[in-house]
């Protein structure tokens, strides 16, 4: 479309959010009036500005990606929400759709399919580029809060802890999840202490019975 509109970026990877912001700032006219790192920043700055469209993270801190979303159209109905995950989702593809969510794409789509995207929406489509649900966090931990608040876990714990179960390495997940090395060992020292376990194989063990 060829009037600019405003946009708000709402991702806790800020190499991700300024990638964003560069394709958009790059290749339209639209503006980015905003880039914040979780739900309740995200917020906060809805109290000020209200933009046509909202590019948000699945997986942040604080308030994840569909509680978000939900509040959002909840409270401001007119704004567009463009969902981007690195989860390729069935479970979550569908929650979204029955929440009247816009827009749902891989976080590995490239420069010319997020712009698509971003068009697509804003002539009036729903646009879902999600095609598989190979090695996506398990529905009912992806869109269900109860596990997590029982045991205490995050969003990004659990994500870390089905990784460890499928064998992945510190390196490894930090690649999948965007995140340091640093940073995927402090999470494991916190699931540690929150599940209570004190080997990896009490970890896996721990997963399994819990069915993740």
């Amino acid at each position: 479309m060829s009037n600019s509109i405003q946009i708000i970026i709402a991702d806790d990877h800020s190499i991700m959010a300024d990638g964003y912001e560069k394709v958009i700032h790059g290749n339209t006219d639209h503006t980015v009036v905003a880039k914040v790192g979780n739900g309740k920043l995200l917020l906060q700055v809805l109290n000020r500005t209200v933009p046509h469209l909202i590019i948000l993270d699945l997986n942040m801190p604080e308030m994840d990606g569909l509680e978000t979303a939900a509040f959002i159209k909840r409270r401001h109905p007119s704004i567009k929400i463009l969902v981007i995950s690195m989860y390729e989702d069935l479970g979550i593809k569908n929650k979204l759709l029955d929440m009247g969510i816009e827009g749902y794409i891989s976080k590995t789509t490239d420069a010319a399919q997020l712009l698509d995207a971003i068009d697509g929406i804003m002539n009036g489509g729903v646009v879902y580029q999600i095609k598989s649900t190979q090695n996506s966090v398990p529905q009912q931990y992806s869109t269900n809060d109860s596990f997590r608040m029982k045991h205490k876990l995050s969003s990004r714990e659990v994500e870390i802890i089905i990784l460890i179960k499928e064998g992945k390495s510190s390196k490894e997940i930090s690649k999948v999840l965007y995140l340091s090395e640093y940073t995927v060992e402090t999470h494991r020292k916190n699931i540690f202490k929150k599940t209570n376990v004190k080997s990896m194989g009490e970890l896996i063990k721990w997963a399994v019975d819990n069915q993740l």
